[in-house]
């Protein structure tokens, strides 16, 4: 009984310092300004940050960005960091799939140019043929303190921060997904209009 309390603590202890160096790491981010970027120079940033593990794990990687998307007004660090969550959402879900290798084990990144409201728009959208979410989970996904990974694997702040992330940055967070087949998540930014001083 003493034994099991003594892990318990451990584990919540572990728990809080994760929430702590995740809203700190959000907190320092904000001093940083925001300057005129390609969001394909974010992602190859954030990748390169996370391949080993995704080879280790045999995730297909598939990426595919035109090389005339329009630059956004964005604050690298924060992007980079919402980027990474998403990707490690993907690679979670996949793995739950997924333990081994496997032909549908991939991610697949790809971006377009899109029209919102009259104006030009940098569209990410993040493909995972992973374990999926539930029509209700989607419905609370950014949430504060909301997880659907078991009690101690996630801190429910990842996609609250990212969503607070990109709507800092004026774009827009969405999700489709169907339990047990696929999750993807679409990230839309407003481009730079020439003249905006930037």
């Amino acid at each position: 009984m003493g034994k099991d309390i003594g892990e318990r603590i451990v584990k919540e202890g572990e728990r809080i310092g994760r929430i702590v160096k995740t809203l700190l790491s959000y907190a320092r981010g904000g001093r940083e300004e925001k300057r005129s970027t390609r969001v394909p120079a974010i992602l190859k940033e954030s990748i390169i940050l996370i391949q080993a593990q995704i080879r280790k794990e045999s995730i297909d990687l598939k990426i595919d960005l035109p090389d005339d998307l329009p630059e956004v007004d964005a604050n690298f660090q924060q992007i980079q960091q919402g980027f990474i969550n998403i990707i490690n959402n993907a690679r979670y879900a996949l793995n739950e799939k997924y333990p081994g290798r496997h032909k549908n084990k991939s991610l697949k990144i790809t971006g377009e140019k899109v029209t919102i409201s009259g104006r030009q728009h940098v569209r990410i959208v993040f493909h995972d043929q992973g374990v999926g979410i539930s029509a209700h989970e989607l419905s609370v996904l950014t949430k504060p303190f909301f997880s659907t990974k078991p009690f101690g694997k996630g801190t429910g702040l990842g996609l609250n921060i990212t969503q607070r992330i990109i709507t800092d940055h004026g774009g827009q967070l969405s999700f489709k997904s169907a339990k047990g087949e696929f999750t993807r998540v679409i990230i839309d930014f407003p481009a730079i209009r020439r003249g905006d001083g930037v």
